[in-house]
């Protein structure tokens, strides 16, 4: 992995498939923190402006980049959405993410 790849937190690319919710409603929330805190930290260092609400953020580059994430989990399901536009909507993805590292 690309030293700057160590800095994208994890949950942007884990399958979420083989992973479980936490047992008890206290440190599900607190996962849910913790994720939206990881990715928001992630952004700000690529520049972006980042909007925190409860489960979710929504962050946006000078250039035009929207970022939208969102994160829970139940007792039985753990629910992640990661989207990635650019200009008119253009559905993107963590690699157009990944071209603005820094050098």
């Amino acid at each position: 992995m690309k030293k700057a790849h160590s800095r994208e937190p994890a949950i942007l690319r884990t399958n979420l498939k083989f992973v479980n919710p936490a047992s008890t409603p206290a440190q599900r929330r607190f996962n849910e923190k913790l994720r939206i805190n990881q990715v928001s930290k992630y952004l700000e260092w690529l520049e972006f402006s980042v909007v925190i609400s409860q489960n979710s953020l929504v962050a946006i580059h000078p250039n035009g980049i929207r970022v939208s994430f969102t994160y829970r989990e139940s007792e039985k399901t753990i629910q992640k959405i990661f989207n990635v536009s650019k200009g008119n909507n253009n559905k993107s993805n963590i690699t157009l993410l990944r071209k603005m590292y820094p050098k």
